[in-house]
């Protein structure tokens, strides 16, 4: 009996021998790839002189924030406004104009404009991260001048809008 009980385990380990033997694999690679696109995010708060005394000056600030992908290069430009002019911006109310300006320091002597001339700057940066935590904050300094002229502009709420753009 002990032949006949060792044949069948035999045959069994015979069997898997074989299947094993016959058994493979075939392999292969692919790549994961993604490209990630320089972006900014931008905002920025209103700029509120007050109330315009003539013959006194009257400052304000501003700040712009922004958020670039790291490693990120950008410049950040202030438009003209409605007065179409960088040297001298130009609040309106109907026909009535209140001067001002933009500035990119608080001595108020480094007119923000668009960097393209000698006489205006940007501010520039390098991205960090588009997180809240990596937000860059630019301080816009304004300034309605105490002129010669003192300004003698109407009664009223005068208005301008800036863009802001960051070229990245």
């Amino acid at each position: 009996m002990r032949k006949y009980a060792l044949a069948p385990v035999a045959a069994a380990i015979l069997l898997a021998a074989a299947g094993a033997a016959q058994a493979a694999s075939a392999t292969t690679t692919f790549r994961v790839t993604a490209d990630v696109a320089g972006n900014c995010r931008v905002s920025a708060s209103d700029l509120v002189f007050g109330s315009y005394i003539a013959g006194t000056p009257l400052a304000g600030q501003s700040a712009v924030k922004v958020r670039c992908t790291t490693g990120t290069a950008y410049a950040v430009k202030l438009s003209a406004g409605t007065s179409l002019s960088l040297a001298q911006r130009t609040m309106k109310n109907g026909t009535n104009s209140l001067n001002y300006n933009l500035f990119a320091d608080s001595g108020r002597t480094s007119i923000w404009g668009d960097g393209a001339t000698a006489s205006t700057v940007n501010r520039t940066g390098t991205g960090t991260g588009l997180s809240a935590l990596a937000e860059a904050t630019f301080d816009v300094y304004g300034l309605v001048p105490d002129t010669a002229a003192n300004q003698d502009a109407a009664p009223g709420s005068y208005l301008d809008t800036i863009t802001v753009s960051v070229d990245y």
